[in-house]
């Protein structure tokens, strides 16, 4: 719809645009209000419906909150287990803050929760 609209937003003058804009927003519009229903519908369901002691929506964001961890620990390790040589005694020598290990650990961790938890 987006695109649809933006090919359309604006033409040469003298132009007929390709489809009419007016009715091209009705589309959205009808569009976004049936997916706002459906969100608050998914929503609704998501916040009765318990598993395990948990609301389905607690899950969830415990899921984002688990992925986004491991991926910025995962980073993180990446970062320290960098190349720390340096080629003459003159350049800059570089030296690891974290233990790698330590973060490989919690990465697994987090990993095993993540999966118990999709699971």
């Amino acid at each position: 719809m987006e695109v649809r609209l933006k090919n359309n937003a604006r033409i040469q003058e003298g132009e007929e645009p390709a489809e009419n804009p007016q009715e091209l927003m009705e589309e959205l519009n009808n569009h976004l209000n049936a997916l706002e229903t459906l969100i608050f519908r998914i929503n609704k369901t998501n916040m009765v419906t318990l598993s395990e002691g948990m609301r389905l929506t607690e899950m969830i964001a415990k899921k984002d909150v688990l992925a986004l961890r491991i991926s910025v620990l995962r980073s993180v390790a990446q970062s320290a287990m960098g190349s720390l040589e340096r080629y003459s005694a003159n350049e800059i020598r570089y030296v690891r803050t974290l233990d790698v290990a330590d973060l490989q650990k919690q990465i697994d961790s987090y990993s095993r929760q993540l999966r118990e938890l999709d699971v």
